[in-house]
C-alpha cells in the first residue's frame, strides 16, 4: 500500500510541477511525455521477457548434459551466463544424489 502512494505522489509532483515547466520551457505536452514513457515501458517489459525466454531456453539446454559435460562448461566456456547454469545445474543434481 504504502508503494502505491508513493508512485501515486511521484504522479503528481511530475503532473503539478515538471510537466508546466517542460511545456514552458520546451514546448513538449504531456501526451508527447506520457507517449514517450509508455513506449519505454512497453520496450522494457518486452525485452525483460525475451531475456526470459532465452535464459529459460539455455537452461533447458544445459539440463540435457551429462555431468562431465557440465563440468567443462563450468570449467572453459567463456560465456559467463553458461558457465553459471551449469553451476546451479550441477548443484542442483548433486543436492538430489544426498538426498536418494
Amino acid at each position: 500500500m504504502l508503494q502505491l502512494i508513493f508512485i501515486i505522489a511521484i504522479i503528481y509532483v511530475i503532473w503539478k510541477f515538471v510537466l508546466p515547466w517542460l511545456n514552458k520551457e520546451f514546448g513538449i505536452g504531456a501526451g508527447e511525455i506520457f507517449g514517450g514513457i509508455a513506449t519505454l515501458v512497453a520496450w522494457a517489459l518486452k525485452t525483460n521477457a525475451d531475456n526470459e525466454r532465452a535464459s529459460r531456453n539455455q537452461m533447458d539446454e544445459l539440463t540435457k548434459l551429462d555431468d562431465a559435460t557440465l563440468v567443462r562448461i563450468m570449467d572453459s566456456d567463456p560465456d559467463h551466463s553458461k558457465r553459471t547454469g551449469a553451476k546451479i545445474i550441477l548443484e542442483n543434481r548433486m543436492k538430489r544424489r544426498r538426498k536418494l
